[in-house]
């Protein structure tokens, strides 16, 4: 024969009150590790944009040996937009690519939440983004030219992300090859550009 009584049955759930305090446990450690989980992610990001943007510049320069014509490359400061274009005849006088005469011109965007620093101002990174009314060919960044020999000029573009966050792509004219560097933070910039 079998007993029956309630204090010899055993539990099979959980309080609704356990569970909110099981709940809020979890959320309370969420809140609290989020930051030390959210700095690695963006700066692998910014790793990945970085790595990206060698690509597109080495692939850049191949186009330019391969096809005997000069590839440009420009970006649009404050944003992630930047593209790359053969040398178009109309504006070959000019040195700018222009969409309307250049039928392989290839408009690419960094992952969200990377932009492109102003060269002209490398200390003042910001991360928003420019207005709309600013994206004419004026907002463009002086071109970089890769040529049918392989060669380019040395420039160095920075990358900017969350929270004050900074990569360098270098690319070195003599042989036309682009390294990435660390991931710094802004401050570490500033203070390099307060040494005399």
């Amino acid at each position: 024969m079998k007993c029956t009584s309630t204090a010899s049955q055993e539990r099979r759930g959980h309080t609704l009150l356990e569970m909110l305090v099981v709940m809020a446990v979890i959320t309370t450690v969420a809140t609290l590790c989020w930051p030390a989980v959210r700095g690695p992610l963006q700066k692998s990001r910014l790793r990945e944009a970085g790595k990206q943007l060698r690509s597109e510049l080495a692939g850049a320069r191949l186009k330019a040996i391969e096809s005997g014509s000069s590839q440009w490359f420009q970006f649009r400061p404050g944003t992630g937009d930047y593209r790359i274009a053969a040398t178009p005849a109309a504006s070959r006088g000019t040195g700018i690519p222009t969409s309307a005469d250049d039928e392989e011109l290839e408009e690419l965007v960094l992952p969200e939440g990377i932009r492109f620093c102003d060269p002209e101002q490398f200390g003042a990174m910001s991360l928003e983004p420019e207005s709309e009314s600013s994206h004419d060919e004026a907002a463009w960044s002086k071109p970089i030219v890769f040529y049918p020999n392989g060669r380019t000029s040395d420039a160095r573009i920075r990358l900017a992300g969350e929270p004050d966050l900074w990569i360098e792509v270098s690319l070195r004219g003599l042989t036309g090859i682009a390294t990435v560097g660390t991931v710094e933070h802004l401050e570490e910039i500033e203070e390099l550009e307060e040494l005399p």
